[in-house]
């Protein structure tokens, strides 16, 4: 089975529900809208996992400021300039999982965010997914004000803000 790993396009969008369905309850689930938006806003920060059977995982994230937590639901505002990688959403289709795909997107992005300069990559840890994050080398980081803490506590369930320090060669 040979897979593939690219950005993602607007045909890809109803491919990204689906598995957006498997992965979340409805709580943590995002539009349609919200998910063009994405795609629209920061397509050279996303990606999607693909094989012959189709799309099976997909990573959206955006250029931001560390410490800086977007709201479920929330746009992607991308700040020129900005230090972190935030790594939105990240999500592998049933019929891949612990196939390394979502490990494998995640080291896409970092090398991305690496070759870009960044100096750390963040993102909200949902659904006890905070040990995955923790073996691609992220900690626990606190909010870093009232507004961040407000924006993490619209993720239900126990959600953590988390930040990987990033080495650049630059």
């Amino acid at each position: 089975m040979t897979r593939a790993y690219r950005s993602p396009g607007p045909a890809d969008v109803s491919a990204i529900l689906g598995v957006q369905r498997e992965c979340y309850p409805a709580a943590l689930r995002e539009d349609r809208q919200t998910v063009e938006q994405r795609i629209a806003a920061a397509r050279d920060f996303c990606w999607v996992a693909h094989d012959e059977q189709g799309l099976f995982a997909y990573l959206f994230a955006y250029p931001s400021t560390l410490g800086r937590v977007t709201p479920l639901g929330g746009l992607f505002h991308v700040q020129p300039g900005g230090d972190t990688l935030y790594l939105h959403d990240l999500a592998v289709s049933r019929r891949a999982a612990r196939s390394g795909a979502g490990s494998n997107l995640v080291e896409l992005a970092v090398a991305s965010a690496l070759a870009r300069g960044f100096t750390h990559a963040a993102l909200v840890a949902v659904q006890g997914s905070q040990p995955f994050w923790e073996q691609h080398g992220f900690v626990l980081h606190d909010a870093a004000d009232a507004t961040q803490a407000a924006n993490l506590q619209t993720y239900p369930g126990t959600a953590v803000y988390m930040r990987r320090p990033l080495r650049s060669n630059k």
